[in-house]
């Protein structure tokens, strides 16, 4: 083994995400992202619905990229122009879509002294299997 040099043991900066390549036609290409598709504290939300990968500020060339994606996912850009890869998953995560139906709410507390009726509406839902 040899000995460690100042060089080797350096702290690098890394270069942020602040590009955006996608797949069209055969070829890959850099893009800008418009109309997010939503707006949460200075952070903005696009759904990207083509093979598309981040790439690091200085690249010139399209191919070369980071992080990948697929059609579906989103990107989040921050207030200093830094993208982030977000999947399909993480954005519903973060993003639930609204309850449209929402469980059976007593309207009497006599309804909540019925043994019957809570556990009625334990056997009607259907909890997420692990």
């Amino acid at each position: 083994m040899k000995d460690l040099e100042l060089k080797d043991i350096m702290d690098r900066p890394v270069r942020p995400l602040t590009l955006l390549s996608v797949y069209r036609n055969g070829w890959w290409q850099f893009t800008t992202p418009v109309n997010p598709v939503r707006t949460v504290d200075n952070q903005s939300y696009y759904l990207i619905s083509e093979k598309f990968g981040l790439g690091r500020q200085g690249t010139w060339n399209p191919k070369i990229l980071a992080k990948r994606g697929s059609p579906g996912d989103y990107i989040s850009q921050d207030q200093f122009g830094e993208y982030a890869l977000v999947t399909e998953g993480e954005y519903k995560r973060l993003f639930p879509s609204p309850n449209l139906n929402p469980p059976s709410t007593p309207t009497n507390s006599t309804q909540l002294q019925d043994p019957n009726f809570l556990t009625n509406i334990s056997k009607k839902s259907n909890p997420a299997r692990l």
